[in-house]
């Protein structure tokens, strides 16, 4: 309407609004014919019909061909041109006859009543077509548009439980673990075999690179390098250390870009998954009479036979199916359905994909038309100087359901949902820990003592054992075994002595604890022989 009232203000002209008796844009009705005369048509000076003036109630309607009369598509401007030949002869304009066609199919909607001359001109979302361009004249177009898909998916966002495991599939997480352990045996082999290792016949270390040490190294890797671990010594291991490590770092950054691709798939794209498949598969409606049904009425066979069962006599009836779930898909234009979705209650509706086709809007009129040139000029300025730019923020630049999407697009916290899944991981580790330090208990209890009396021959008390865990070794051949309390009692001491800063201070304690002990178990020459050699070191 804005459009309109800037035309004719420009140009000097009257006109009037009415609605088309069928409320279609116009398509051709096939199996009909009607006559055309060859002579000339007058076009300016036409008094125009007896048709009912309709006022327009709110703003988007005559510019998006939303009708007042409920079920109708589009409002129809016809130009009543009462300017003589010498009052509009400086605004370029031609006079032109109809084309000399005898017959030729008759077209109803708005294209129908450009060809009768019931109207002269159409304000209304009229897409340019080639058929269309064969019985009228349009202008330049005053929008680009195309023809989209609208769809109402739900808007409920599930993220599963373990999502922190989808950034890889399970085959790869099988794959990564097992090379993890694999890897791990490697070392500790390579590291027990090694002259140059800490085994306990290379250089006689005091410690050992066991089994358990392997496993420690490969897992703080992958994690990170988040805790310290004893570094293998022999060259082989320095080798394969540095490929686990790139490895490593390789798992993080794929597992870091696919969890934030997941997580905002998840939080901020509802798209079901059945809108990938083919529309072949899914209820597609659209309005009859319009450029997307034309399109597909051309173009794909298939498709159009398929979107036959679902044809709709509206927008308004697209919508309302699109929401109870009678159709998947409305293929419409895409600045209405824009609208649609711009000022839906619910801000349920949602645009799939890009333009299905590209499309434009211009203005018809009834071919010969004298005023074509001077409104295309016209539009032209228009869309040079900005005018077009501001009509389309006017309308929809403040829509609710678009301001919504910009706040959507703001980043957001995330919710302790979205990651429940890493608190029952850590929760599943405590418990087994617990189960751990059970089977720990059992084993020091029960099964140690009968270790520690085997014959001095059998594998237990062999170095071998050493490539599993240097400790077991130790406290089958070496360390006095004490009570499974002693360690409580002694924290209590500890803080019965009020000595707290101690319990932070464990490897000072523990010098302490072994110097108190060697100075226990020898003489004085040789307790004064170890200071001098401790002062030295």
């Amino acid at each position: 309407m804005d459009l309109l009232q800037k035309l004719a203000g420009e140009i000097n002209f009257d006109f009037h609004l009415y609605i088309v008796h069928d409320g279609l844009f116009g398509r051709r009705i096939p199996g009909t014919t009607i006559e055309q005369p060859t002579e000339p048509v007058p076009t300016v000076g036409r008094p125009p019909p007896p048709t009912p003036s309709v006022e327009s109630k709110s703003k988007f309607d005559a510019q998006s061909g939303r009708s007042l009369k409920r079920g109708s598509k589009l409002k129809q401007a016809q130009a009543d041109v009462n300017a003589s030949r010498d009052e509009i002869s400086y605004y370029p304009f031609e006079f032109s006859t109809a084309p000399p066609i005898q017959t030729r199919q008759q077209w109803n909607g708005v294209i129908g009543d450009l060809i009768s001359g019931t109207a002269d001109l159409s304000f209304a979302p009229l897409s340019v077509s080639k058929a269309r361009s064969e019985v009228i004249d349009f202008t330049i177009p005053y929008f680009h548009g195309g023809v989209s898909l609208l769809a109402a998916p739900e808007t409920a966002t599930d993220i599963p439980l373990l999502a922190f495991l989808l950034p890889f599939s399970p085959e790869l997480w099988i794959a990564i673990f097992t090379s993890l352990n694999v890897t791990a045996v490697a070392v500790a082999i390579y590291e027990w075999l090694s002259p140059f290792g800490l085994n306990p016949w290379g250089r006689q270390r005091s410690k050992n690179f066991s089994m358990s040490s392997a496993l420690w190294v490969m897992w703080g890797l992958l994690c990170g390098h988040l805790v310290a671990f004893k570094a293998p010594k022999s060259w082989p291991n320095k080798f394969l250390i540095n490929v686990w490590g790139g490895f490593s770092v390789i798992f993080i950054a794929s597992y870091t870009a696919n969890i934030a691709a997941l997580i905002a798939g998840l939080l901020f794209h509802n798209e079901a998954k059945y809108y990938e498949m083919s529309m072949l598969t899914q209820r597609v409606g659209s309005p009859i009479a319009t450029a997307a049904e034309s399109y597909v009425q051309q173009n794909d066979k298939r498709l159009w036979e398929h979107m036959k069962k679902y044809q709709l006599q509206s927008i308004d009836e697209g919508i309302e199916r699109l929401k109870n779930g009678t159709i998947d898909l409305l293929m419409y234009d895409t600045p209405i359905l824009d609208y649609y979705r711009g000022t839906d209650q619910s801000c349920s509706l949602q645009r799939i994909g890009d333009n299905y086709i590209e499309d434009a809007y211009a203005i018809g009129m009834s071919k010969g038309f004298p005023l074509k040139k001077t409104m295309s000029a016209l539009i032209s300025k228009y869309s040079h100087d900005g005018y077009l730019d501001i009509l389309t923020a006017k309308w929809y630049g403040d829509l609710p359901c678009f301001r919504l999407d910009r706040e959507m697009a703001q980043p957001k916290p995330l919710g302790v949902a979205a990651v429940a899944g890493v608190f029952l991981l850590l929760g599943v580790g405590m418990v087994l820990g617990v189960l751990i330090l059970i089977i720990e208990h059992v084993f020091y209890k029960y099964t140690l003592p009968i270790l520690r009396h085997q014959p001095k021959d059998t594998i237990w008390k062999s170095r071998n054992i050493m490539f599993f865990s240097q400790k077991l070794y130790r406290f089958i051949n070496c360390v006095e075994l004490v009570s499974p309390h002693h360690a409580a009692k002694e924290l209590v001491h500890t803080i019965r002595q009020g000595q707290i800063t101690s319990l932070f201070q464990k490897s000072v304690k523990r010098v302490m604890y072994c110097n108190c002990r060697l100075f226990q178990n020898t003489s004085t020459v040789e307790v004064s022989l170890l200071i001098k050699l401790r002062d030295m070191w």
